[in-house]
């Protein structure tokens, strides 16, 4: 061995101690933080999480979705095969005839030699448009720190590095893959060249650079957990950790019979719902923000970020992070010292922040924990702490007498449960926005009117029914949902009820995924325009009506995202003789929220822009002649919007309707302008 192998000889082991034990000392600080929190059960379903680990992990299918995101595959991949190599350098820093063909043969080695040549040079160009974007041409979204620039600084002297060692190594004569299997390399090799070959200037750069690589992977392990870049340890446990696509359109879930008990026999008088100290939080929640790459999507795709309210997601996930980091176990520290309250109650919980994070992060999830407690201390926006009320005392947002509450279709032959006598193939649970607002009425009885046409077996609860439970779980109270689920839940058991027909995605969503929750689970919980393609299908329903209409239609967060329901609306569009179908900018999955979900309905706006308008505005430009709508919630927000449309775009707005799915439907079965009117 010569004087520069025996000197990396000695090196690179102490640089790989003196980084794993830097590495290993932060990451017991950080797992301590994280088994302070709450438990939380994920460690069921081995093979699904192993699946989306394949996919949304190693695959960054999540991130694959914009022109940034293959930047990020580029870097991803290019340090995942480029750690072979530095491993091969470390094992022959101390056994110098190492080579990794004598592992896994040749031409496999030679294979991997190329990937690496070639993905280092892609690193390299993502890194540079990473810069730019960052620092010369700054684009919207993008997080510009020191340590953002410094961290790009130490990739590209890491790829220099490897390309530096290898053309030296090359220029040596030492190189034991074939020279082209490396040809970026191979181009720096006579940079190096000399007449007595190993040279003392060959054998410097070689091992000067082998030792300058691995000192900054030491340096890496160092600064990772400890930076920005910490998720580049935590992003993959928190994809496979993350909830799937179901529990994640359910709001955590409360085991209220338990809480009951627990506060009956608590003597601190400290027991409450919902997290107070960030240690509340469970220790997946508190992953979490280990896990944010600060990509921004969440900030970008976020409603009320994008109208000038006090919420960034991305923000609330750092702000998670420094009080989980704060935390000890001897001085908790309290989330709303971290998180305001304008934050947590601008929320939409329409999701779109969870459905475009790349590192599967649940927003919603800590939002509606920190919800619950504000709603436990009676800390609620004013005009939804009198909703709650109202709605507690009369089962309706409205504060509407229940006896009135099937008042909307005395004129239309439906029977309600317990006049029929028995269980009809559905319930129709009609929802308090159905029962009680003027627009939402003419939409259901549009509904009923086809149903009954197509021989659909169904009937209402009438009187018998409740608020489904949504607006009170939103807001944060928990109680209230629980009992009023569990009298809906006594309900469906008394008449056998196991399929259930609604018209409001918010309904469905609770029906669907909330309900299981509290041990109660439907066969079938169908949105109505699910019901309404299906019946068309069957040849049931026949439109006969030519509509030479162009016409929009608006995603209810609650069908399209959360529910995966975005293609059957379009799809009875699409079979509606003359319509043509116009998509505004953002749709399906990434459809702009319409500012009424997450209980935002019953609250004032008055920080920035208004959701509805925005979306209005969206929605007219695209010169539909009708916006088309699967919620009652969306019908307000936008019917509301089109009144507050800017000077340009007003005489339009008068012009063009917001219509649900069920009405349109109905002018082209019946061939007449609207669908039949309450009395």
């Amino acid at each position: 061995m010569n004087h520069y192998e025996i000197a990396r000889a000695v090196i690179v082991p102490l640089l790989w101690i003196g980084g794993l034990a830097a590495a290993l000392s932060r990451l017991v600080v950080l797992v301590s933080k994280l088994r302070l929190a709450r438990p939380d059960p994920r460690f069921d379903d081995w093979q699904g999480r192993f699946a989306r680990l394949m996919r949304d992990g190693f695959g960054q299918r999540r991130v694959l979705q914009d022109f940034a995101g293959l930047l990020h595959v580029f870097i991803f991949w290019g340090f995942i095969l480029l750690q072979f190599e530095t491993i091969e350098w470390t094992l022959r820093s101390l056994i110098p005839s190492f080579h990794l063909s004598s592992v896994i043969g040749q031409v496999p080695s030679n294979v991997l030699a190329l990937s690496q040549d070639v993905f280092a040079a892609l690193v390299l160009l993502a890194i540079g448009v990473a810069l730019v974007r960052r620092f010369l041409i700054p684009a919207q979204h993008v997080v510009r720190t020191p340590d953002a620039a410094i961290i790009l600084g130490l990739i590209i002297a890491l790829m220099l590095s490897r390309y530096l060692a290898n053309a030296a190594d090359i220029a040596a004569g030492s190189n034991l893959v074939p020279a082209q299997w490396m040809p970026l390399a191979n181009l720096l090799a006579p940079l190096f060249s000399s007449q007595d070959s190993p040279s003392s200037l060959q054998l410097a750069m070689l091992h000067g650079n082998v030792v300058a690589h691995i000192a900054l992977v030491a340096f890496f392990l160092y600064w990772i957990p400890r930076g920005k870049h910490l998720h580049l340890l935590a992003a993959l446990p928190n994809v496979f950790f993350a909830r799937t696509k179901s529990e994640l359109a359910a709001l955590p879930p409360v085991d209220i019979d338990a809480v009951t008990t627990a506060m009956e026999t608590d003597e601190s008088g400290d027991l409450h719902l919902g997290a107070k100290t960030v240690n509340e939080l469970t220790w997946k929640q508190l992953l979490d923000p280990l896990a944010c790459t600060e990509c921004c999507r969440c900030e970008a795709h976020c409603p009320a970020f994008a109208t000038g309210k006090a919420l960034n997601p991305m923000q609330v996930i750092h702000h998670v992070k420094d009080a989980s980091l704060e935390h000890t176990k001897d001085a908790p520290v309290e989330l709303d010292k971290h998180v305001s309250a304008d934050e947590i109650w601008a929320c939409t919980m329409c999701g779109s922040c969870v459905a475009h994070c790349p590192v599967h992060i649940d927003h919603v999830g800590i939002i509606a924990e920190q919800r619950r407690y504000a709603c436990f201390q009676n800390e609620l926006p004013g005009l939804l702490a009198n909703t709650l009320r109202q709605l507690e005392s009369s089962s309706n947002p409205w504060a509407r007498s229940t006896t009135r509450r099937a008042d909307w279709c005395k004129d239309l032959d439906l029977p309600t449960l317990k006049k029929l006598g028995r269980t009809p193939e559905y319930l129709f649970f009609v929802g308090c926005s159905g029962s009680y607002d003027d627009r939402a009425i003419q939409v259901n009885r549009a509904l009923v009117t086809l149903l009954q046409r197509a021989g659909v077996d169904f009937a209402i609860l009438g009187k018998e029914e409740r608020c489904c439970g949504d607006l009170a779980r939103r807001a944060g109270h928990e109680f209230l949902f629980w009992t009023t689920a569990k009298e809906n839940i006594e309900k469906f058991k008394k008449y056998g009820i196991r399929k259930v027909i609604v018209s409001c995605p918010h309904g469905m969503n609770v029906f669907r995924n909330e309900y299981p929750q509290l041990g109660f689970v439907f066969e079938e919980v169908v949105h109505h325009s699910e019901l309404l393609l299906r019946l068309l299908d069957q040849g049931k329903l026949q439109l006969n009506g030519h509509q030479a209409k162009r016409i929009c239609f608006h995603d209810p967060c609650y069908l399209s995202r959360w529910n995966d329901g975005a293609e059957a609306p379009r799809s009875l569009i699409d079979a509606i003789p003359g319509a043509t179908l116009v998509e505004m900018p953002r749709h399906h999955r990434d459809a702009f929220c319409c500012g009424g979900g997450g209980a935002r309905m019953w609250m004032e706006e008055s920080a920035g822009e208004r959701v509805n308008e925005v979306r209005s505005i969206e929605a007219l430009e695209t010169g539909a002649d009708r916006i088309a709508v699967a919620c009652p919630f969306c019908m307000t927000m936008l019917s509301d919007g089109l009144k507050a449309a800017p000077d340009r775009l007003m005489a339009r707005a008068e012009e063009v309707g917001v219509l649900d799915l069920a009405e349109l439907l109905l002018e082209s079965a019946l061939e007449q302008p609207a669908p039949p009117h309450a009395p």
